[in-house]
């Protein structure tokens, strides 16, 4: 991925395959009823619960995101975590036991 334009969708590609279904059955069950009975037609009640789950989808990866994986990402890379997992300074040894 060395194009900058697609690393921002890579970063939540991810998230947002775990997160759609969930969404998805959070959105539909409230939303179609309430379109259908406004006479709405089934092809546009699907079409606006489509574009709402998207929506939300994608709003809730990019939550997921900012308060989650860069935090733990940032939190990885810090000298505390790699001195609890056992972990050196050198990328190319292999962790130490104390037994």
């Amino acid at each position: 991925l060395s194009s900058r334009l697609l690393y921002p969708i890579a970063q939540l590609s991810y998230t947002g395959y775990l997160m759609h279904e969930a969404v998805m059955l959070f959105v539909f069950p409230k939303t179609a009823p309430l379109l259908a009975s406004a006479g709405w037609a089934p092809a546009a009640v699907i079409a606006v619960d489509a574009g709402l789950a998207l929506a939300l989808t994608v709003l809730v990866c990019v939550l997921l995101f900012v308060l989650v994986e860069a935090p733990a990402r940032e939190w990885r890379s810090s000298a505390g975590f790699r001195r609890l997992s056992g972990a050196s300074d050198d990328p190319g040894s292999t962790p130490h036991r104390t037994e």
